[in-house]
């Protein structure tokens, strides 16, 4: 499914762009690094553009995290040739002045003025290559974290509101324990536990997964190694499914599985954090200072989990599905209390002010505003410059 965003994005992007140019006039376009349409409506209409990723940094893989490394230029070549594309790309190079195909990765569409990667660069990956080319002349800016305390509620499905938020019981904070227990906060993404839940895309050396056997491999390994332990509690992110009851079974006394969560909540009181390795779930654990057992599935989680292990902030299991088993509680055991313990809560608080420092929301805005003041002639300071007036649009 994520591959097929790249023979799409480029056809329709060109349609959506298209559309735009009818009734939009902006002061600057600000979009996902994903979609082409905003920068085609930009150079179109001779306005500032600045991309943003909410991923950690351009070599990241994306939606070729699940085709071998040795064989992503080959793919991103034949791509390239597509019956579909080469048309498209003609449009948009004789209609909007863009040649995509000779400037752009596939889906990730960086562009020369401005990048905002919402990270930072040691969570990133080394760009290959034969991307490089097309990123010498692009201008990216690392703002670390934006997210907000109290707006990231786990098992929200991503088509809907914060309104769960509202139902959840204020008084219902399981990471409250007894002194001297230990807090395992266990949250894999509305991607696994619901979107995906009945898809087989997780690809593994041993074939291709649903969601459900995902997690069901991996509550089963946290039941038989920390059910009934007084000295543990558990926690587990399960989402919004009602047929998750019947994956649980029966749940230990010392395990508390959730719906909803509130995961920055959860983090300031837990000691590991095991995850997908989402972007924003990483980001939040390093800001919290907790160690981290990373469970990639898909997308740029193996890419975040490898990061992850790299900074000595926790270790990644990059093939859940063909691990050993009881290694995953053994890693967990060991972020616990084992000789490691101590170093990686330390390099994941560290890493966490790394992310604090590059400036987050207002960086990011700056340097929009900055962008916005060199097309308009005038280099100011944005403190001193009244945005009020400016017409800003984030396509998403």
């Amino acid at each position: 499914m994520c591959l097929k965003m790249c023979y799409y994005s480029l056809p329709a992007g060109i349609c959506l762009a298209q559309r735009l140019l009818s009734a939009w006039r902006p002061d600057l376009v600000l979009h996902s690094a994903q979609e082409v349409y905003p920068q085609l409506a930009a150079a179109k209409l001779r306005v500032p553009c600045a991309s943003f990723l909410t991923w950690p940094g351009p070599g990241v893989p994306l939606q070729m995290a699940s085709i071998p490394e040795a064989e992503r230029q080959a793919w991103d070549e034949a791509l390239a040739k597509h019956p579909g594309i080469v048309p498209a790309n003609e449009i948009a190079r004789e209609h909007f002045g863009v040649d995509v195909l000779a400037t752009q990765l596939s889906c990730r569409h960086f562009n020369r003025q401005l990048n905002l990667v919402f990270s930072e660069p040691r969570l990133g990956a080394e760009v290959p290559a034969y991307q490089q080319a097309l990123l010498d002349d692009s201008t990216f800016l690392w703002v670390g974290h934006t997210g907000s305390p109290q707006h990231h509620i786990t098992g929200v499905p991503a088509a809907t509101s914060l309104a769960p938020w509202s139902e959840l019981d204020q008084d219902d904070q399981p990471w409250l324990v007894p002194t001297g227990t230990k807090v395992i906060l266990v949250t894999l993404g509305t991607l696994i536990v619901d979107m995906r839940w009945e898809m087989a895309i997780h690809v593994s050396s041993s074939g291709k997964f649903t969601g459900r056997a995902f997690c069901e491999r991996l509550w089963e390994e946290l039941v038989e190694q920390f059910g009934d332990r007084s000295d543990v509690r558990v926690i587990l992110g399960v989402g919004p499914r009602q047929d998750v009851v019947g994956s649980l079974g029966d749940m230990p006394k010392n395990f508390a599985a959730r719906r909803f969560i509130s995961q920055v909540d959860a983090l300031e009181h837990s000691d590991v954090f095991i995850t997908h390795g989402g972007a924003n779930s990483v980001k939040e654990a390093l800001a919290a200072g907790v160690p981290m057992i990373v469970v990639p599935f898909c997308v740029d989680q193996h890419s975040n989990g490898q990061a992850v292990e790299r900074a000595g902030a926790g270790v990644v299991f990059p093939q859940l599905m063909e691990a050993k088993r009881g290694a995953v509680a053994a890693a967990v055991a060991a972020a616990l209390c084992g000789p490691t313990a101590d170093s990686q809560r330390r390099r994941s608080r560290a890493l966490g002010l790394e992310l604090k420092r590059g400036g987050g929301a207002e960086a990011a805005a700056e340097a929009c505003l900055r962008l916005i003041q060199k097309q308009e002639g005038k280099e100011q300071d944005p403190e001193d410059s009244d945005a009020s007036g400016w017409n800003w649009r984030c396509l998403t």
